[in-house]
């Protein structure tokens, strides 16, 4: 969603599902981790090690590259 705040600039929200957004509450999480690279993911950020293995899965696997970067139509 974007808003166009008084001064002009626009801000961009992202809407999470209701069950995963209660999930998270409900694990006393408050932050997320996003990537993105023609494709947006998050994931809960339980403390540093969740980021830096999300990181490290992430710089290992090429599938994720290989996923974003094909169009839709080409991906089984």
């Amino acid at each position: 969603m974007q808003i166009t705040k008084p001064g002009g600039l626009k801000q961009y929200l992202l809407t999470l599902p209701k069950n995963y957004a209660e999930n998270l509450v409900s694990r006393n999480i408050q932050s997320l981790i996003v990537a993105f690279d023609f494709g947006l993911v998050a994931f809960p950020k339980e403390n540093a090690r969740s980021e830096a293995g999300l990181l490290e899965f992430l710089a290992a696997d090429s599938r994720f590259k290989r996923f974003f970067a094909k169009p839709a139509r080409e991906i089984p």
